[in-house]
């Protein structure tokens, strides 16, 4: 059974930090909070911790967690779009499900429709002038569309009148929350490429780190970093030891030089490179880690990079 799996492979357990735990959680509560929107935050977190310590301590894996907890979420999904669909007889009760399911659709993306909308005309411009008529032309249709789809949700748009209150009933908005969940995030990464370099790469990053919590994934990328250690005759250390040494090499304050000392000048850029070459250290480390110790330090790929982009513009002065 699952939970004899566990008991055998239980060492997995013990390497995943709380705060990976903690953020389950609070997925799981916001997840839960769609479903019965009248319960209270006290009562979603206490049910939400349940369902994940009874998941943990079930699962076979770090893998396996996942996969279970995402299996029972949207099994619970398809039971309540059901029970709403079906049982639910008082049209009052029905419109204000819809109401509220149509906020938690413009909740989840009326932040990133709006800046589609804001920056959707560079973001074309660029795109006719780096990759031709055509994918700007496409890029155009899909923000055009993403437009009208936030009007429809009430999502103010700068420069555009509101529509009309719409009752959309709950099956238009399941179609429409459908639409959203396949395009909204690929077009968004477009414009967000064009209009503001840095949040892209920051961005990439998280979605590189989320990947990497998967045991498959980081196991595949482990092997090839011990491989080419072992080829090179390297001395690099894949453990966690060794990534708390890098991070608390890369988080040493440098020294402010005073004004007119060259040394301090000097003392000062030495100590930018060090940090440098711990948070490059630390990325490959971090990458050789297993997906259960990765857990222990959350955003390590996007801490790395801020450390390298702040030290790179210091020296540049």
């Amino acid at each position: 059974t699952m939970s004899e799996a566990a008991v055998a492979g239980g060492d997995w357990r013990k390497s995943i930090a709380q705060s990976y735990r903690s953020g389950q959680v609070r997925s799981i509560a916001e997840e839960l909070a769609t479903f019965e929107p009248g319960a209270s935050a006290d009562s979603k977190k206490m049910l939400a911790m349940k369902f994940e310590d009874s998941i943990f301590k079930a699962a076979s894996s770090m893998d396996d967690y996942r996969k279970i907890i995402d299996k029972k979420i949207n099994k619970l999904k398809k039971h309540y779009a059901k029970k709403g669909g079906v049982d639910e007889e008082n049209k009052d009760l029905i419109r204000e499900k819809e109401l509220l399911f149509q906020k938690a659709i413009r909740d989840e993306y009326g932040a990133k429709l709006m800046y589609i909308a804001k920056h959707a005309d560079r973001a074309v411009q660029v795109t006719r002038m780096t990759s031709g008529e055509q994918k700007a032309k496409v890029l155009k249709d899909h923000c055009d569309s993403l437009k009208k789809r936030a009007l429809q949700l009430g999502v103010q748009i700068d420069g555009e009148a509101p529509l009309p209150r719409l009752n959309h009933d709950m099956a238009f908005l399941t179609q429409l929350k459908a639409s959203l969940d396949t395009i909204v995030d690929t077009v968004r990464s477009h414009v967000v490429k064009v209009e503001d370099a840095n949040l892209f790469l920051e961005e990439q990053l998280d979605s590189a780190d989320k990947k990497l919590l998967n045991s498959k994934n980081s196991n595949i990328l482990r092997k090839a970093l011990q491989d080419a250690a072992d080829a090179d005759n390297s001395t690099q250390q894949l453990t966690t030891d060794q990534m708390k040494l890098l991070t608390d090499l890369m988080n040493v304050p440098s020294p402010i030089p005073r004004r007119n000392q060259d040394a301090d000048q000097v003392r000062a850029a030495l100590s930018r490179i060090e940090k440098m070459r711990a948070s490059t250290q630390a990325i490959l480390t971090y990458c050789g880690l297993t997906a259960e110790e990765k857990t222990s330090f959350p955003g390590s790929l996007k801490k790395c990079s801020a450390i390298l982009k702040e030290n790179l513009l210091a020296l540049g002065k």
